[in-house]
């Protein structure tokens, strides 16, 4: 009996807090013109909802599912933490039924308590680096395609990877709430309105992993030829060149950016960044892919100051970007920008590759034991056993890089573009296993990387 009772007092307290957190919102909207992050959600909340909503917790306030935060905890984060070891031992079905089956059961949780019927939901892990802002490009796209329910999108991030970034997705959001005191002040419900990266919710009911979402819905984006989401404001654009220009930048010149190379080695992207400077172009180089002394290279956080505004900048108008990153291809993508995305591994071949517009390069799967490259069907035969099989993985050689260049310089000078995309019964055997998780690459591998290898179309397995 003191035990009930104990348990009846706890849930109490808790219900009474939260009374007191929805009295507080209610009572604070005659400050809201004075804190900006208020005023953007006003326009996004049902304040009758509200109201009904408290009235509901005054009448239970017993039950330890009638408020927001508390028991039980949102489904999802605990999924994604124990989901994460399958995901790592290659065991991708578990993975993804896991994960599955934590949004299943917090949208569970918010259709019993009419949540749902707010018209909210939340982002807020899209923010903490700038390719998950990019992610933005596709969750919008599927939007605008009439592919997910219409609700208000508030983003929630104190501590934004790139804030300039992150507003110029604002005409497409109904919040972007920075302040971290007015994080703290809805989280509870943001915990139960969550949009997760990880997992695309499609009107029909469908819910798709995300390499799979963002193939799908780039290619009806494609197929429709609707334009890029975003672009520069003008005078952002002319303070850009301007800044290039007193460095060296010619007024009519244009860049290449290269991201993410440093870690494979410096000496490999020089044939490369040679070949754009041979065609008439700079290199604006983020983070050490090329040595100082480089000619006609313009290094990011050293001859330019590292901004914000900059950031956006050298992704949104250079000619093309060359990266060694999986996530970064996003951020040029929303621009209409395409990318080199080169040392993929075979399977994350798949994400750069769901926009036609890119080139991917994957490393050589090369077998200890037999010595020799492996096929591309035998290289994800092997997902998640390269460790016990006396196998590595190869990076792309200077030649290989340079190569995929001179292939994107011709495509945008000439609009030249090779017919290169291996069979599409090579890639559909190669990546049947992995279909919920990774689909089948729409893009092409390099023309000249092909004729390298040509073990990669070899439909041989072990």
């Amino acid at each position: 009996m003191n035990k009930i009772k104990k348990i009846i007092k706890t849930q109490a307290k808790k219900a009474k807090r939260l009374l007191r957190n929805i009295n507080n919102y209610i009572k604070e909207r005659a400050f809201r013109k004075k804190d900006p992050w208020c005023v953007a959600l006003d326009a996004a909340v049902n304040e009758e909802y509200y109201q009904e909503l408290k009235n509901k917790i005054v009448k239970d306030p017993w039950s330890s599912e009638s408020f927001w935060s508390g028991d039980p905890r949102p489904a999802f984060p605990f999924a994604f933490k124990k989901a994460k070891a399958f995901l790592e031992k290659g065991n991708f079905s578990e993975h993804l039924n896991l994960l599955v089956e934590g949004l299943a059961a917090d949208r569970k949780f918010s259709r019993k308590h009419e949540l749902d019927q707010l018209g909210l939901q939340f982002f807020r892990s899209w923010a903490g680096s700038i390719g998950k802002i990019g992610l933005l490009d596709i969750y919008i796209k599927m939007r605008e395609l009439g592919l997910s329910q219409k609700k208000n999108i508030i983003i929630l991030e104190s501590r934004p990877a790139n804030t300039h970034y992150l507003y110029l997705w604002q005409k497409y959001t109904d919040a972007i709430v920075t302040h971290s005191s007015g994080i703290k002040h809805i989280e509870p419900l943001a915990e139960r309105l969550e949009v997760h990266p990880e997992l695309f919710e499609f009107a029909n009911g469908e819910v798709h992993y995300y390499p799979v979402a963002i193939n799908r819905i780039q290619t009806i984006w494609e197929a429709e030829r609707r334009p890029a989401l975003l672009s520069l404001r003008v005078e952002d654009q002319e303070k850009g060149f301007d800044a290039l220009t007193k460095i060296g930048l010619p007024k009519d010149g244009w860049f290449v950016t290269f991201q993410s190379c440093a870690r494979s080695g410096i000496s490999c992207f020089q044939a490369a960044a040679d070949k754009i400077i041979r065609s008439g172009g700079w290199v604006v180089d983020i983070d050490g892919s090329l040595p100082k002394s480089f000619p006609r290279t313009i290094k990011y956080g050293e001859d330019l100051p590292r901004t914000e505004w900059m950031s956006s900048f050298i992704f949104a108008k250079c000619r093309f970007l060359l990266t060694a990153s999986s996530a970064s291809f996003l951020v040029p993508a929303s621009f209409g920008i395409p990318v080199i995305s080169v040392n993929c591994l075979p399977l994350s071949l798949s994400l750069p590759l769901s926009y036609s517009v890119n080139i991917g390069l994957p490393k050589i799967c090369w077998s200890e034991e037999e010595k020799r490259a492996l096929s591309l069907v035998e290289t994800l035969d092997l997902v998640g056993e390269a460790s016990t099989k006396n196998i590595r993985y190869l990076d792309n050689t200077s030649d290989e890089i340079s190569e995929a260049v001179q292939e994107m310089l011709d495509r945008i000078s000439n609009g030249t573009v090779y017919d290169v995309r291996p069979p599409q019964s090579i890639f559909d055997k190669a990546f049947l296993p992995f279909q919920k998780h990774y689909p089948s690459p729409r893009g092409s591998v390099a023309k000249k990387f092909l004729e390298r290898h040509p073990q990669l179309l070899e439909p041989s397995s072990f």
